[in-house]
């Protein structure tokens, strides 16, 4: 199982399928939020030392619940401004298929 040896990330995996996807844009709290009124969309969080964790399409409201207040909004994270002192940073990511990814990559 491949693992984050460092970030930002130029590029996503999954063991179960290819992904071939673009990153895009930094996101802010507002962003995601907007992006979900729209619809469901799938997250993946990044932490160096450990493989990636896709939260299932279908959790994706009761996981934004639990992490929005650990979104880094500002350009210089402080993380004594977070919860835990941790940090995510938001990326929207698009997938080939048309796919939007929404990357958070920790901060601690």
């Amino acid at each position: 199982m491949k693992s984050v040896c460092r970030m930002p990330l130029s590029e996503l995996w999954a063991d179960w399928k290819k992904v071939t996807a673009q990153r895009g844009r930094r996101l802010t709290t507002a962003d995601i939020t907007a992006i979900l009124r729209v619809g469901p969309v799938r997250f993946v969080v990044a932490d160096v030392g450990a493989p990636l964790e896709w939260i299932p399409l279908d959790d994706c409201f009761r996981f934004w619940k639990s992490v929005k207040s650990n979104i880094a909004d500002e350009e210089k994270i402080r993380l004594e401004n977070y919860q835990d002192e941790f940090a995510y940073l938001a990326t929207e990511w698009f997938e080939e298929s048309g796919e939007r990814i929404i990357l958070l990559e920790t901060y601690h």
